[in-house]
């Protein structure tokens, strides 16, 4: 009696045509596939992104759902100077925000001049 004996019927070979349409389902998935990850059809992005939506949605809010944006206005600039400020008036703004107890800082500066003042601490 075979250890297996279940297995016993995998043993035979599929028909010659049975073989051929399995193959040919699977090129054709695969080529769909390519075509999906390549060209990203419209439709297919939408279902993602509404798929992408459910997904958020069904998740629990996080713990701490307060944001604040901390804008630079024409009054700080009145108070501190032109734009762009120098970086270590900025690093002060970025310091005192994690002393303060901020969780999470993200910054949309882009610094692409050298700093117009000498470093005063």
């Amino acid at each position: 009696m075979p250890l297996l004996p279940h297995f016993t019927l995998l043993t035979h070979r599929p028909a010659g045509r049975v073989r051929l349409a399995v193959w040919l389902v699977a090129a054709v998935l695969a080529v769909l596939f390519c075509g999906w990850m390549v060209g990203r059809p419209p439709l297919l992005k939408q279902v993602e992104n509404l798929g992408y939506d459910r997904l958020l949605r069904a998740l629990p809010p996080a713990p701490h759902s307060d944001v604040v944006v901390v804008d630079i206005d024409e009054k700080s600039l009145a108070e501190l100077g032109q734009w762009p400020l120098p970086r270590y008036q900025v690093a002060r703004l970025l310091d005192k925000m994690y002393h303060d107890g901020t969780a999470a800082i993200g910054v949309d500066i882009l610094f692409t001049e050298p700093d117009r003042l000498p470093w005063t601490g």
